[in-house]
């Protein structure tokens, strides 16, 4: 906007170029408006993640005695993961690129503080579940890194000193 002013300035008239002050509201209006409009994006992805993650304990419990499986991402994380990549894709042609770092940089704020909290409540005393974990962490910052984002604190830094220390062993 504020080129789009300088340039209606230079072709407005004296008397009329009070009009363009208007345009600080506009502008004002539009940040708001958009501030809005990507706390929604967040709390969209928030309910479909807490939904993803709701059953996260039972899915890295340890196998039944005799069930033979090694420890890998669960579906958990990787349905989280999905609906990440598919937002990221509608969003990437709809906002700028600046725009779509901030909706992401938001996202994953409160995803870092959600996660956080579900895979605290899972129940990390056998070593299985605690390589899930690590395994599910690993799984989600590569899937992040896939979007190149610009993350000034990278993707989901509470949740990665978690899992980093957990020992895996």
């Amino acid at each position: 906007l504020p080129h789009l002013k300088a340039i209606l300035a230079a072709y407005l008239p004296e008397a009329q170029r009070h009009a363009l002050k208007e345009f600080d509201g506009v502008e004002s209006d539009l940040e708001a408006h958009q501030q809005q409009i990507f706390a929604k994006f967040v709390s969209i992805l928030e309910e479909r993640r807490r939904g993803r993650v709701k059953d996260l304990s039972a899915a890295l419990a340890p196998p039944q005695a005799g069930a033979q499986r090694q420890p890998e991402p669960s579906a958990n994380i990787k349905a989280v993961a999905a609906d990440l990549r598919a937002v990221y894709k509608t969003l990437r042609d709809l906002l700028t690129p600046q725009q779509l770092h901030k909706v992401f940089e938001l996202i994953l704020t409160a995803f870092d503080a959600g996660l956080l909290e579900a895979y605290r409540g899972v129940d990390t005393a056998p070593a299985f579940s605690r390589q899930c974990i690590v395994q599910d962490v690993q799984f989600l910052r590569k899937e992040v890194a896939r979007l190149h984002l610009s993350l000034p604190s990278g993707c989901c830094p509470n949740l990665v000193a978690f899992a980093l220390a957990l020992p895996v062993a």
